[in-house]
């Protein structure tokens, strides 16, 4: 089934995403208000003749994993974006950080030292 209001649908890499209840039954993988944050995605493309890597917003669930990018989750339309919901992109929330941290043991470039964790 191709849902025409998601043809306007422009996904793109840092965009958050809520799993809605219908996609997580329909489709699985994820839990229905599950959050997921997009990320480049680099996939190898194999036309016959030569292979190129490619590039799209994706999923990434870690080292070692490959990238889920947004057409194999929702569809190369978007026809199974459903009931998901694409969120508002908000800047993280940065913490007051002090010597103190480096003190305690806090690595010097860790971004979970200074950004709020969601």
């Amino acid at each position: 089934m191709n849902d025409m209001k998601n043809n306007h649908l422009n996904l793109k890499i840092d965009d958050k995403i809520r799993i809605g209840k219908k996609y997580a039954k329909e489709i699985g993988g994820f839990e229905s208000g599950e959050i997921i944050n997009l990320v480049q995605g680099y996939f190898e493309y194999d036309n016959g003749l030569y292979c190129e890597t490619q590039t799209a917003p994706s999923v990434y669930y870690g080292p070692g994993e490959d990238f889920d990018s947004i057409y194999h989750l929702f569809g190369n339309n978007l026809e199974n974006f459903m009931d998901c919901e694409v969120l508002p992109n908000s800047e993280p929330e940065v913490q007051e950080c002090d010597a103190r941290d480096d003190d305690q043991g806090t690595e010097a470039g860790n971004i979970d030292s200074i950004t709020k964790n969601e």
